[in-house]
């Protein structure tokens, strides 16, 4: 993805990796606490599973953020000339786009 200069598909608003992520906190918290194995994978499966489905049902997402370049804010009048103002890069959520289907 570096190489290919795209957003990994981590990074995106889908929610799959969450989901993964949920299950296996899931599975390992079952682990150290001393679950039976079949539980354990059934349980993180359900949760992995169940919070994929709903995020697919009802259309669910993770914020999306991108950087914006924000022009120059005006020059006081009372401020020197010879102090040139940059443009600043900022982060802002961009919101989502919903489709009716």
């Amino acid at each position: 993805d570096v190489l290919a200069q795209r957003v990994p598909m981590v990074l995106r608003e889908e929610i799959y990796a969450t989901a993964a992520m949920a299950g296996g906190i899931v599975y390992v918290a079952l682990q150290a606490l001393d679950a039976p194995l079949t539980i354990a994978i059934a349980a993180s499966l359900s949760v992995t599973l169940g919070l994929r489905l709903a995020a697919i049902h009802w259309h669910l997402a993770l914020p999306v953020f991108a950087w914006v370049t924000l022009p120059p804010k005006h020059q006081d009048a009372n401020a020197p000339l010879s102090t040139p103002q940059k443009a600043k890069e900022r982060v802002r959520m961009i919101r989502r786009e919903r489709t009716r289907r």
